[in-house]
């Protein structure tokens, strides 16, 4: 049953009142992260400064920050972004071509998704979010509105001044994806939820200016009157760049409330309000569009909190001892000088720059001035303190091993290290992008044309966009995979490389050693094994459009005994016998028609050793020994020339063969039941090359 726009505003009131304190909170972290949280007499004034804060009775005390707060987050966000930066998409089952086709396009529109939506600046934007405010929130939904148009629809427009309904076209666009990342602070959640797990619905509190609802919602009279009687207010908005708040005129509060699929709404439901009326509502096209993680939970409370929790007691602790030291310097900074009274003091130049002190009676004593260096122990002492409650290491500790140890295996050990520093919050960043990645990719089938999945996938691959349409999330699973050609990767790169070379390299052929490369994670986007896998390329897309009851196209340039080898390992596989009997049969008229070109090949190269024997150059003895007709043995001579030409026609006939003995048995009696065909009975093979163990 549809909530009542009086429930909605119940939901807005007590969420935000038992909110309240956590949400100054997540403020707090962010202008601590900043170094905005000293109070300023001006809005943009520089914090990182002295500043002095008058307390009304002329006197004055000093503020100063000393932010290793920043230096913490940073270097926890990069260690969670290097950790867990982004996700592949492998196969579920790596034996199925199904699940192999269906992982490689889901990961051709994956990358252009990524590409198209910006996903690594989101991704930047989240960890930001999930280690400063200690919560993360992202919002996936597809807008239509988006994207280059591709062509137009026909829509009735309203003209409010003479009552007409007109007849315009308006572009069609393509649409994209959106990610967009809520700030903690403007998302309410379920307060009578325990933990997260428990939490039935989100709400996002947004503001908007009237004048852009006015043009959103234009032409429905209803709505209209709901935002006038919602607008015209003012708002303090908290801006977390600057860490002011904001002067809104003339906005409108805008709540986006998402339900959780339930008994009541199996689907989930959403509804676009605010305080005076409910703008959209229905259930959810694409399933719940709202992602969470959270940095650190506490029992019974579905919100997180931030290391800068920890953090910020030793951070008050080091900007106090850090203005303790600058007020000291200014008041007692200057060295004083006690003499006797009824003494005379005078200087006086020496020369070359020195001066004199002259003096009568007792001699002066001189008091030096403090620098306020008996808090600098201390100040040191919480800073470290810090860093270890922080799990972060010293900024001149981390200066001083990457200046001492430069060999590139410590380095590559070392980050490795570092990255499972934070490996308790990258595992949480993980599943929060595995979660992305399987909302994006069901939407993105449902959602895409064909027209936009063709260059997306590649001209080749369009065949097989009924096998993408198609796909399952059982038929793939996402991994982590690492975000960019840092020093990790290359070498991780590097490795994988050297032991392909190494030991596969001369036990594989060319187009196997160039499969095996592109399967591995740091290899799987090089070019340089396309070529060498063309035929694997073109035999998986057969094989698939065979499965589905098609009739690829057929390629009679292509390596026949490879896709005869291929089609024939697909019938012996388990569930062949389970396939349609047309398309068993399709698989055998395949084969025949790659065997028919094979022998066809076969003959033609048979039939090219046939030919007139040149007998011109020189004679050359040969290491064979011949009976003469008188029973006496001597050295075979035969002319050079004969000799180079029986080589070549050798290698010529010999490469031929060497491709149909790999074939497997069955394979090779196809093969050679269509060479006795062309051939013939009355086909005179005395002028073909004899060759032991041919087939």
């Amino acid at each position: 049953m549809p909530l009542s726009l009086n429930k909605l505003n119940k939901m807005y009131t007590d969420a935000d009142g038992s909110l309240n304190s956590h949400f100054a909170e997540i403020r707090s972290n962010i202008l601590l992260d900043t170094g905005f949280h000293h109070p300023r007499y001006d809005r943009y004034g520089n914090n990182r400064s002295p500043m002095w804060r008058d307390k009304g009775n002329r006197s004055s005390v000093i503020r100063i920050t000393k932010n290793h707060i920043q230096y913490i987050t940073k270097y926890i966000r990069n260690s969670i972004q290097n950790r867990a930066p982004g996700g592949q998409i492998l196969p579920r089952n790596r034996r199925e071509l199904k699940d192999n086709k269906s992982a490689q396009l889901n990961s051709s529109v994956w990358e252009w998704h990524k590409e198209v939506s910006e996903f690594d600046q989101f991704l930047s934007d989240c960890i930001h979010s999930f280690v400063v405010s200690g919560e993360l929130y992202a919002k996936v939904f597809w807008d239509p509105n988006q994207g280059p148009v591709i062509g137009t629809v026909i829509k009735e427009e309203f003209d409010e001044e003479t009552g007409e309904v007109s007849i315009v076209e308006v572009p069609l666009r393509e649409g994209r994806l959106v990610n967009e990342v809520i700030p903690a602070y403007n998302m309410l959640t379920d307060p009578d939820a325990n933990c997260l797990r428990e939490v039935k619905w989100h709400m996002i509190r947004k503001h908007l200016a009237r004048e852009e609802l006015e043009d959103r919602y234009k032409g429905d009279e209803r709505k209209l009157e709901i935002i006038r009687k919602s607008g015209g207010q003012d708002y303090k908005w908290f801006n977390g760049v600057t860490g002011i708040y904001n002067d809104m005129k003339d906005s409108v509060q805008i709540r986006e409330t998402y339900i959780k699929p339930n008994n009541d709404y199996p689907n989930g439901y959403f509804y676009i309000s605010t305080d005076a009326g409910i703008l959209e509502d229905g259930e959810l096209p694409d399933g719940y569009p709202i992602f969470t993680s959270v940095f650190d939970e506490s029992p019974s409370n579905p919100r997180g909190y931030s290391m800068i929790k920890q953090a910020r007691p030793f951070q008050a602790e080091i900007n106090r001892c850090a203005a303790a030291v600058i007020t000291e310097s200014i008041v007692l900074g200057h060295s004083t000088v006690i003499y006797q009274a009824g003494s005379k003091l005078s200087t006086s130049s020496i020369g070359n720059g020195l001066k004199g002190l002259q003096y009568s009676s007792a001699k002066p004593d001189v008091i030096p001035g403090r620098s306020g260096e008996q808090y600098i122990d201390y100040m040191l002492q919480q800073i470290s303190e810090m860093y270890r409650i922080c799990n972060v290491p010293e900024i001149n500790q981390d200066k001083q091993k990457s200046a001492s140890n430069n060999d590139a295996q410590a380095m590559l050990f070392r980050s490795m290290r570092d990255k499972l520093r934070f490996s308790l919050y990258a595992e949480k960043i993980e599943k929060f992008i595995i979660k992305i990645m399987g909302y994006s990719l069901d939407t993105l089938r449902m959602r895409l044309p064909d027209q936009v999945l063709i260059p997306v996938v590649g001209k080749d691959e369009g065949v097989n966009i009924p096998e993408f349409k198609n796909t399952t999330p059982q038929s793939y699973q996402i991994s982590i995979k690492p975000r960019t050609d840092d020093f990790t990767s290359m070498m991780g790169k590097s490795l994988q490389l050297q032991q392909v070379m190494q030991y596969m390299g001369s036990q594989l052929s060319p187009d196997q050693m160039a499969s095996l490369a592109r399967e591995l994670p740091f290899l799987d986007d090089t070019s340089a094994f396309n070529d060498l896998a063309i035929y694997k390329d073109q035999a998986d897309s057969v094989i698939l459009g065979l499965d589905r009851g098609e009739d690829p196209f057929f390629f009679s340039q292509s390596n026949h005994a490879y896709m005869i080898q291929r089609l024939t390992k697909r019938m012996n596989e388990n569930d062949f016998p389970t396939l349609n009997p047309e398309i068993q049969i399709r698989y055998q008229e395949r084969i025949d028609m790659h065997a028919q070109f094979e022998a066809q090949q076969n003959k033609e190269a048979q039939l090219a050793t046939s030919g007139y024997i040149p007998t011109s150059g020189g004679l050359t003895k040969c290491d064979v020994y011949i009976t003469k007709e008188d029973g006496k043995q001597e050295r075979l001579v035969v002319p050079t020339d004969a000799l180079e030409w029986l080589q070549d026609k050798l290698i010529q006939q010999g490469t031929n063969v060497e491709r149909l003995q790999n074939l497997d048995p069955y394979g090779q009696a196809q093969v050679g039941q269509q060479v006795a065909q062309q051939m013939g009975p009355s086909q005179d093979p005395s002028n073909v090359i004899p060759m032991e163990g041919f087939l």
